[in-house]
């Protein structure tokens, strides 16, 4: 291929000055694309090709289309360096289309090759559709949608079913706008198939759908699909598909063995049902049917067969039932019949609802009825049944189950959930306890009763426990007829009792020379006891005088000795611990020494060692006095005005007992200074 090059000379002249000038590159040209071709080899495509003369300059070829006179060429395609062929494949049958080609390198185009144009032929038929085949006596009448145009043709074919041959073309018809073929004189009971396809210049289509028709018979088609059901005793129904068109009747054929079949009846045409009466109960019949004409008769249909029905059978009698164990009642009955299928054992909880349980064979006259419920009254009833219906009840029978000793009780759990209560849960697994024996023990061997509880009871409280302490557990579930076995051993340990709160409110009152009331309000529901002390000084040196039921709030002080002032407190205690101490409550030497008073009528008191003693009602008193440990320290007669000198005693307590006379005594507490 010949290369042109280009050259750009420049030449530049200044007054007295010399300029070199240099000459550029040669640049290449790209050289068009020559002998372009166009080829329609397709309805749908056309096919280019070309020689490309611009070696390897190009980078690629754009392809220009024009669909009209030459004038209006748009881009179509742009293909890749040293391509010279294109298909195009945007075409429409029946077309035609101009074509240009031009190289192209990096904003360079060549000028264009020569116009090229081609022409696309028609595109092949579609396949028709809605094949119809209607038959008309002997012929058949076909008629389809063609589903193409003009200058289509349409081959049709068929194939005889009934003879098992293959398709075959029978007429070629022209393109209408109703297209339809007559297929004349063809066989009877013959069964035709028919299908078309379009042709055209550009090819064939596929096949339409396939239609077929069945030419009637002359003599008529045979009865199918016969049914005999027994409905009674004496009768048989038998019913039948017509299959005919064309019969004038049907002749029903009957056979006691289902081999020698001889004419029933003749039954009229278009008839598909009949009911054979007066037959013999219990016994067998065999049928069969065909289709008659003036052409002849039809082949018989199939053989169907049934046997008449029985009476029902005679209700059972004598039923009894008779109880085995907790769980199991054998039942028995008199079969008072010959014809019975089977049997309906029904039971009932209650006597009046019955539901079936079991079905049982012909003849059978016993039954064991098991996984009964222990403690349980049942009753029974049965009857007998055939095809032909059911008989009435037997007499109701009734059965008692024995009760056994429950289920034992499981999963016991045993919870502390204070320091003085264990909760206990339990299974329930038993439906006839009627009550639980709960047992307890503290070493897990020996057990005692703790409680007897109700049925269905689940659960139990144990309280008033010592705290810290392991407790062991047991159950059982008893009824009228023994005990379970024991449950599981369930054990717990109570926690640590809290310490008791600080007893309140604590009083002393001198009640006598002697005594001394102390009371307190209620202790906290955790002190199990209480601790009284006292002492002669308010602060310290106290000592325990008495310890006693956390539930008794008073305590009384006998123990007074010496005419001081006490000072008294008290704490509470449990397993836990000791409480703090209470207030202090305070005696004055005072209140004990006047803890009673002289009588308005009587003047009796010691001063100085000397008793004073004045009555206005007795002439003489008995005087007597004790020490403070009871002993009797002097005993004298004293005038009813008097006084006596009691300088030998040492100083101290006393205790003066002074009788006035035989229904007044007056004592009191004296002091010896």
């Amino acid at each position: 291929m010949k290369k042109l090059r280009y050259f750009l000379y420049i030449a530049l002249t200044l007054p007295g000055l010399l300029l070199d000038f240099t000459v550029s590159k040669a640049q290449v040209l790209l050289q068009a694309p020559t002998e372009l071709k166009a080829e329609g080899v397709a309805y749908n495509r056309v096919n280019l090709s070309w020689k490309d003369n611009s070696g390897d300059q190009e980078s690629g070829f754009e392809i220009y289309r024009d669909p009209g006179l030459g004038t209006n060429f748009t881009l179509l395609a742009t293909v890749d360096r040293n391509v010279t062929s294109y298909e195009d494949r945007s075409v429409s049958p029946l077309s035609t289309y101009n074509y240009r080609v031009r190289a192209i390198s990096r904003g360079q185009q060549s000028r264009y090759s020569n116009d090229a144009s081609a022409s696309t032929p028609e595109a092949p038929p579609q396949s028709p559709g809605d094949l119809i085949a209607r038959v008309n006596g002997l012929n058949v009448n076909l008629t389809w949608n063609g589903n193409n145009g003009g200058g289509t043709r349409f081959i049709l074919e068929r194939a005889n079913m009934t003879e098992g041959t293959a398709f075959r073309q029978i007429a070629v018809v022209e393109y209408s706008r109703s297209l339809a073929y007559e297929d004349r004189s063809l066989s009877p009971a013959t069964t035709y198939c028919y299908r078309v396809m379009a042709v055209n210049n550009s090819g064939t289509s596929g096949y339409s759908n396939t239609a077929c028709a069945d030419i009637a018979s002359l003599v008529p088609t045979a009865p199918a699909r016969l049914n005999a059901v027994a409905v009674s005793e004496s009768s048989i129904e038998l019913t039948w598909a017509d299959i005919s068109d064309n019969e004038t009747g049907f002749e029903l054929q009957r056979s006691a063995d289902g081999s020698a079949f001889s004419k029933l009846t003749d039954i009229g045409s278009g008839k598909s049902s009949y009911q054979d009466n007066g037959l013999a109960k219990r016994t067998r019949y065999w049928y069969r049917i065909r289709a008659f004409n003036a052409n002849g008769s039809s082949g018989f249909s199939n053989v169907a067969e049934a046997t008449t029905l029985d009476v029902p059978p005679a209700k059972p009698a004598d039923l009894t039932a008779t109880t085995i164990s907790s769980n199991q009642i054998n039942l028995q009955w008199k079969d008072q019949s010959d014809n019975e299928t089977g049997f309906e054992l029904e039971r009932s909880g209650n006597g009046s609802d019955f539901q079936k349980i079991a079905d049982l064979n012909e003849n059978a006259t016993t039954f064991e009825n098991r996984d009964l419920q222990p403690a349980t009254k049942y009753w029974y009833r049965v009857r007998s049944r055939n095809n032909s219906g059911i008989s009435g009840f037997s007499n109701v029978a009734s059965a008692t189950t024995p009760d056994v000793v429950p289920v034992t009780p499981g999963r016991l759990n045993a919870t502390a959930v204070s320091y003085q209560q264990i909760d206990l849960t339990w299974e329930d697994l038993s439906g006839n306890e009627k009550g639980f024996q709960l047992e307890w023990s503290d070493n897990g061997t020996s057990f005692t009763k703790l409680a007897d509880l109700g049925e269905n009871v689940k659960n139990y409280q144990h309280k008033g426990l010592k705290s810290e302490t392991r407790y062991y557990y047991r159950i059982r579930a008893v009824n009228a007829v023994g005990a379970s076995g024991y449950s599981n051993v369930a054990e717990a340990v109570t926690g640590k009792a809290p310490i008791p709160d600080k007893p309140e409110n604590l009083t002393a009152v001198p009640l006598d020379f002697d005594l001394v009331q102390l009371r307190w309000s209620p202790l906290s529901a955790n002190a199990t006891e209480v601790i009284i002390e006292r002492s002669q000084k308010p602060g310290s040196e106290f000592r325990q005088i008495g310890r006693q039921a956390a539930s008794n709030i008073q305590f009384a002080d006998r123990e007074i000795l010496d005419v001081k002032d006490y000072y008294y407190r008290i704490k509470a205690i449990n397993a836990a611990g000791s409480s703090g101490y209470s207030n202090v409550a305070k005696i004055f030497a005072s209140s004990i020494i006047t803890a009673v008073e002289p009588s308005s009528e009587e003047l009796i008191y010691v001063f100085e060692k000397t008793l004073f003693v004045s009555s206005a009602k007795s002439a003489h008193a008995m005087v007597t006095i004790y020490d403070l440990q009871g002993k009797s320290r002097a005993r004298f007669l004293a005038a009813s005005n008097s006084r006596t000198d009691l300088s030998g005693f040492s100083t101290g307590v006393y205790i003066l007992v002074v009788e006035l006379n035989e229904k007044k005594t007056v004592r009191q507490k004296i002091v010896m200074h």
